[in-house]
């Protein structure tokens, strides 16, 4: 019986639609294609998670038919349930909105959310958050830039997405004191890995440098990362494979 939920946040890619920090390094077409090749890599990664019910959010209604056409395209349909995001700019109320309605609804006794941003981000990682739930109340992956590349929990806890300055370097630490003053057990620091999402062409530009050879996603966009960012007048240096 499936008894953990995964929560994936992900938008429909349309150039100057996603990531356009990235967008204004690179252009709005190769962040479009980074962020679709991105997406689709961890999604597919998630397949790999038995026992698990799956959740795509997509960011607004808007996006149905494009997302159920991307899914199939990719055969991921009979794999994900499409779920539309709540209707607010507010990142924390979107996420709690999530996480109320799978953990008080799908009858499931873990829960973890994901963004679809981080290249490293894979099913043993995954698995392993949700392994970290055993003995504790919450688990959270600290993401390079401060924030937090997942979260998970057990029970429903608002207070987690209140009061929180979204964006910032301090959400991981602002997220981890809210659980402590509601007297929440957070799983220790080195459960999951600490992963680099990729909001800039400098986060980009880490992790192509970093990435091992044969990285799926990093083959799949090698062409066009390796011509962008070795021409781009703020990342000079060139991006180099290792083994």
């Amino acid at each position: 019986m499936e008894k953990e939920a995964l929560i994936i946040f992900a938008r429909l890619p349309v150039p100057g639609k996603v990531k356009t920090r990235l967008a204004a390094g690179v252009g709005p077409e190769l962040a479009c294609t980074f962020y679709k090749c991105c997406s689709e890599y961890i999604m597919s990664e998630t397949t790999r998670l038995k026992n698990v019910k799956k959740y795509l959010f997509y960011s607004s209604e808007q996006e149905f038919d494009g997302v159920k056409q991307w899914l199939e395209d990719n055969s991921l349909g009979e794999h994900l349930q499409t779920m539309c995001q709540d209707q607010t700019p507010d990142l924390g109320h979107r996420m709690s909105n999530a996480f109320e309605t799978v953990l008080l609804n799908a009858e499931v006794s873990k829960a973890v959310i994901i963004g679809t941003d981080v290249p490293d981000l894979n099913a043993e990682v995954i698995s392993a958050a949700f392994s970290a739930l055993d003995n504790a109340e919450v688990v959270a992956g600290p993401a390079v830039d401060g924030g937090y590349y997942l979260l998970g929990m057990k029970e429903f806890h608002p207070e987690l997405f209140q009061g929180i300055e979204w964006s910032t370097e301090t959400v991981l630490q602002a997220t981890q004191a809210a659980a402590k003053a509601a007297n929440l057990f957070v799983a220790p620091a080195n459960s999951i890995p600490t992963l680099q999402d990729i909001d800039t062409v400098s986060d980009l530009e880490a992790w192509y440098k970093d990435a091992s050879k044969g990285h799926r996603l990093k083959e799949s966009v090698d062409h066009e990362l390796r011509q962008t960012l070795t021409n781009n007048d703020t990342t000079p240096a060139q991006p180099r494979r290792q083994g």
